[in-house]
């Protein structure tokens, strides 16, 4: 039997169990070093295979693949600093908890540290930020086990799926020749029937137990809610499988009077039943941001459900401590960066509120439903709601950056997804688009909440399936992820790119460094351009639409969520418009809620 016959056997079964693990679709980008793999690859039917030149994107468009499929993606690069590449994505996929395999091919140990081309010591290069790494080395006979190089393959991708879930990190040698090659003889041929037998075979499954809370602790957490009656719920990013339940959410609302903030990028704000809607707040940050209600309604119990919340103003709130129990639960770690929690519940969200609610419930003996508190914080929600249309309305002649993200989403139809960018359009879609049940999936890449890979991302979930998808992000964020377009070409189903050209990171004019830098200075921060946006769409023969006025960007925007295949949306703002409309309608909102 030849070694490239058992370099190709070998990659086959690789490839079938990851298959048969549950991976639908595979990234790859081209390379010599990993074609037993990619040739494997291409002959297994049940896996799409979608190709991106670039690995650095390649990887963010397979956590958009993976987040909208609900399944793991597989990554395949060459060897050399081609999987380096990928470190910046796998950070994301670990901070969010997105399963990715990474398979990088390797040279053979004896090519290390002999200045081969493109050889470089792969072992452990993500460091903690993978689950798991494996080093499946080279095909060879010696000590050929299958069915324990199956259940290797296999515990990766539960490893990549789990409680824990995030990326895993497979590294694979491969000799020279590369090319796939058949069997020759006797031997080759029946371990092709060996590896065929196996991969026809029952998949073996992990099933993992999920720790709950121990019953004295849910009895002292749910006293706790019983005493602190001025109380609120708030639910930050959640990326993660099995989803929160909404009506155990509203179940635990009910129970303890409290009203919810559901973060602008948790998916329950965009998309819930009714049972929830009666206890969410629509415009939380901008009440939240206040100071005369909060000065008045300030809640005495926090219950944190997931990560902290996007909000500048909620993060330094909490950091002075102003709640007198903090309460987090979460589904693994301890996501409390101010230290003011005075308990980490760790487990299923959706267990653990449900078994406190319970606890709280037989502690009380009653549901509160609509008390003094609740209905306090419901009638602010409502005005601030009432205050925000009302300004909105009198910008209507105006394009501003907050009438844009408004008219952005607003254009969505129900079924579609929303990717939103980092830095600015997020926080304006929190300040400008009350949370409500739009029938959208909303998306937002906030693991390490970096502007890296943003456009890939969109790109990646816009493959996944024929839901119309909305990418909403910032100029900056744009060109720092503008070789995402040569993949967003093969979208089929409709997709819309809308660019905030403001000429720079604008954000930067909304944090305290404005204040202390002059123009000239702060431009390192801004990092302002004078490109033409909008010649990327020719660049890449991507469809532009260049819409004058308000009306005419919601038109441009409804239509591109129509019609099949991606349509880039540069919309050009004035640089100043964002800092200049978040002042006025947050003293707005502040002036106007107590009237």
């Amino acid at each position: 039997m030849t070694p490239e016959f058992l370099q190709t056997i070998r990659s086959r079964l690789l490839v079938g169990t990851l298959a048969r693990a549950g991976v639908r679709h595979a990234v790859v980008s081209p390379g010599s070093r990993s074609t037993p793999f990619l040739s494997a690859l291409l002959l297994e039917k049940s896996v799409t295979v979608h190709l991106v030149i670039d690995e650095r994107s390649a990887g963010f468009v397979g956590i958009g693949l993976a987040r909208a499929s609900v399944s793991p993606v597989l990554l395949l690069c060459t060897s050399g600093t081609a999987a380096a590449n990928y470190l910046p994505s796998i950070v994301e996929a670990s901070q969010a908890g997105v399963p990715l395999i990474a398979l990088t091919a390797d040279r053979p140990i004896d090519a290390q540290h002999a200045r081969a081309p493109q050889t470089i010591d792969q072992t452990h290069m993500y460091g903690h930020h993978v689950r798991r790494f494996f080093e499946l080395g080279e095909a060879t006979t010696a000590g050929q086990s299958l069915r324990g190089f199956r259940r290797l393959v296999s515990s990766a991708v539960q490893i990549a799926c789990g409680p824990n879930s995030g990326p895993v990190h497979l590294n694979a040698r491969a000799r020279r020749p590369l090319q796939p090659c058949l069997p020759q003889d006797d031997e080759a041929r029946a371990l092709e029937c060996e590896v065929t037998a196996l991969l026809r075979e029952a998949h073996p499954s992990m099933i993992e137990g999920k720790a709950s809370p121990e019953p004295e602790q849910l009895k002292l957490l749910a006293a706790e809610c019983v005493q602190s009656r001025k109380g609120l719920i708030v639910c930050g990013f959640d990326a993660h499988t099995p989803a929160l339940d909404p009506d155990v959410l509203a179940q635990f609302a009910k129970a303890t009077g409290y009203p919810v903030w559901l973060d602008v990028s948790h998916p329950l704000r965009w998309d819930h039943p009714l049972t929830l809607s009666d206890y969410v707040l629509r415009c939380a940050e901008l009440l939240h941001g206040c100071e005369q209600f909060i000065a008045q309604f300030c809640p005495q119990m926090v219950v944190q459900v997931g990560p902290p919340l996007t909000s500048s103003l909620w993060e330094h709130w909490i950091e002075q401590g102003r709640a007198r129990k903090h309460i987090v639960v979460a589904r693994e770690g301890w996501p409390d960066p101010s230290g003011q929690s005075d308990a980490v519940v760790v487990g299923d969200p959706s267990q653990t509120l449900r078994a406190l609610t319970r606890a709280v419930e037989a502690t009380r003996g009653e549901a509160l439903g609509e008390k003094p508190w609740f209905l306090d914080w419901r009638h602010g929600d409502a005005r601030a709601t009432q205050v925000l249309r009302e300004w909105m309305n009198s910008q209507d002649s105006f394009l501003g950056e907050l009438q844009i993200v408004r008219a952005a989403i607003e254009s969505c139809p129900r079924g579609a997804r929303v990717v939103l960018g980092n830095s600015l359009p997020l926080r304006e879609a929190e300040l400008v688009v009350p949370a409500g049940d739009r029938g959208i999936c909303a998306f937002a890449i906030r693991g390490a909440n970096g502007i890296d890979g943003l456009l890939s991302t969109g790109v990646g979930a816009a493959l996944s399936g024929s839901r119309p998808t909305l990418i909403l992000l910032g100029d900056i964020s744009f060109l720092h992820d503008i070789g995402a377009l040569w993949t967003a070409r093969t979208v089929r189903n409709p997709l819309a790119i809308v660019i905030l050209d403001n000429h720079g990171g604008r954000i930067f004019e909304q944090l305290p460094v404005y204040d202390y830098m002059d123009h000239e200075m702060l431009n390192f921060w801004t990092t302002p351009h004078e490109l033409d946006v909008k010649a990327a769409g020719q660049l890449y023969g991507i469809a532009t639409e260049l819409p004058s006025n308000l009306a005419a960007f919601q038109s441009s925007v409804r239509q591109a969520l129509k019609r099949p295949g991606p349509t880039l949306i540069p919309m050009p703002i004035d640089p100043s418009s964002p800092r200049l409309d978040v002042k006025s309608l947050r003293r707005t909102i502040d002036a106007s809620v107590f009237e």
